[in-house]
């Protein structure tokens, strides 16, 4: 059975509690900003490999257009 932080802090002397009760709130917080930075960051990774795979295609249809147009050409043969 896991211990919550608010009966960790529930046993406390009354004097401590106010500053674990800060303490456990900064921690949250930190948590919250690490999430959103990691929110962003995939965010970012994500934009990045769309454009990678966005330039990809594009070679991809240049190189096929290219070997079309060559195959086609009245010199081809």
């Amino acid at each position: 059975m896991d211990i919550t932080p608010e009966q960790m802090v529930a046993g406390l002397p009354a004097s401590e509690q106010l500053d674990m009760r800060q303490i456990l709130g900064l921690l949250a917080e930190e948590e919250v900003i690490d999430e959103r930075r990691r929110s962003k960051e995939q965010g970012q990774v994500q934009k990045l490999l769309s454009q990678s795979q966005a330039r990809s295609r594009a070679r991809l249809l240049e190189m096929l257009s290219s070997s079309y147009a060559s195959l086609t050409s009245p010199d081809a043969g």
